[in-house]
């Protein structure tokens, strides 16, 4: 199943339009220090994400658990995963990065297009 895309109507009307109050908040807050604007900007980017994919922690703890529950073999070709530059997949965009979204699966050029590889097994996946 394919992540949901906004729809026109729903970047014109409710996203763009809260991007700009946001930008214009992020200013104000700022009064002009770019070096704050920089900070507090990368600070709400990198919330974000934890919002999408949960705190670094819980995410490394997801990949030990998934890497023991897969016996260090990867789910696309059951060869041994490597130990380092590993990576974790979870079969739907928009669910939680929790173990029954995801898989074990490494980043080298045998998956170098991993979505490929899951659609020969009708199991969308994003990686992580």
């Amino acid at each position: 199943m394919p992540n949901r895309q906004l729809t026109k109507h729903e970047l014109e009307q409710r996203t763009y339009p809260l991007l700009k109050k946001i930008r214009i908040e992020l200013h104000q807050l700022s009064k002009g220090d770019e070096k704050l604007l920089w900070a507090v900007r990368r600070k709400i980017a990198k919330e974000l994400v934890d919002d999408e994919r949960e705190k670094p922690a819980k995410r490394i703890a997801l990949k030990k658990m998934k890497r023991k529950e897969q016996g260090d073999r990867c789910t696309i070709c059951n060869k041994l995963l490597p130990e380092k530059k590993k990576g974790t997949g979870y079969f739907v965009g928009a669910g939680s990065f929790v173990a029954v979204n995801s898989s074990r699966v490494p980043r080298d050029k045998q998956h170098g297009r991993r979505q490929e590889a899951y659609s020969t097994i009708n199991v969308p996946v994003m990686f992580a």
